[in-house]
């Protein structure tokens, strides 16, 4: 905004008051967008903060380190900051909740995942499981998740290659 009000000076230190006015009346615009902006911010940290402290266990360090960023830039004047930090912990907090559903929904059917492994091979299948299990009880669940959705995506595919009767 200091920027907008020195540029319209300047116009006028050259005697150009057309261009001087031009300037000058984009302020009011300007002013309403920062506060838009603001609001946006506010809207986006308060509704991080909210999850977060929903999810707080199961939330990583460097996204709470993330949320508090968030803050002081909110708190400092850099409201874009602040909005882009608190959408990105926001899209880290649903993406590992989604990431927790999947993991536990899939470990709750563990029974009739390891009925679908082939015998011949059975132990290996069922160390790769035990890992998706051992990556979920330390809270990683992004890769749970992704251990997970390789061993399902090989288990398909080996069911896939067998001779069919």
């Amino acid at each position: 905004m200091i920027a907008i009000l020195n540029s319209a000076k300047e116009a006028m230190d050259a005697e150009d008051p057309v261009e001087a006015l031009h300037i000058a009346s984009s302020i009011p615009a300007h002013i309403e967008s920062m506060g838009s902006t603001d609001e946006a911010a506010s809207k986006s940290l308060s509704e991080a903060e909210h999850v977060v402290a929903a999810a707080e266990g199961d939330i990583q360090i460097a996204t709470r380190d993330r949320l508090e960023e968030a803050r002081k830039a909110m708190e400092s004047g850099d409201s874009a900051l602040a909005k882009g930090l608190a959408d990105s912990v926001l899209r880290d907090v649903r993406a590992t909740s989604e990431a927790m559903q999947e993991v536990q929904r899939a470990l709750r059917q563990k029974k009739q995942i390891e009925a679908r492994f082939p015998d011949a091979s059975k132990e290996t299948w069922s160390d790769r499981l035990q890992q998706v299990t051992g990556i979920a009880y330390s809270t990683a669940w992004a890769s749970a998740a992704e251990s997970l959705q390789s061993l399902t995506s090989d288990s398909r595919a080996h069911h896939l290659s067998l001779p069919q009767p």
